[in-house]
């Protein structure tokens, strides 16, 4: 599963359970929510977390936060 956005780690850690023998790909780059992310993640064997965001091109850029919602 690829998740883009996990925000806090709610929604990863259901669909880790939902799919015990998969894979949860998990991208957060918000430095507010990653720590609760990668909390969730290091109790759940199938979840791969990153603190990146996705995007259609290469590269890095601003990442602006408002009003804790990314």
């Amino acid at each position: 599963v690829l998740e883009a956005g996990a925000q806090f780690g709610e929604d990863t850690a259901w669909m880790s359970e939902m799919w015990p023998n998969g894979t949860i790909y998990a991208f957060e780059p918000s430095p507010e929510s990653y720590p609760s992310l990668s909390q969730i993640a290091s109790q759940h064997k199938n979840i791969v977390i990153a603190q990146l965001a996705l995007s259609n091109n290469i590269g890095e850029f601003p990442f602006y936060l408002a009003g804790g919602a990314s």
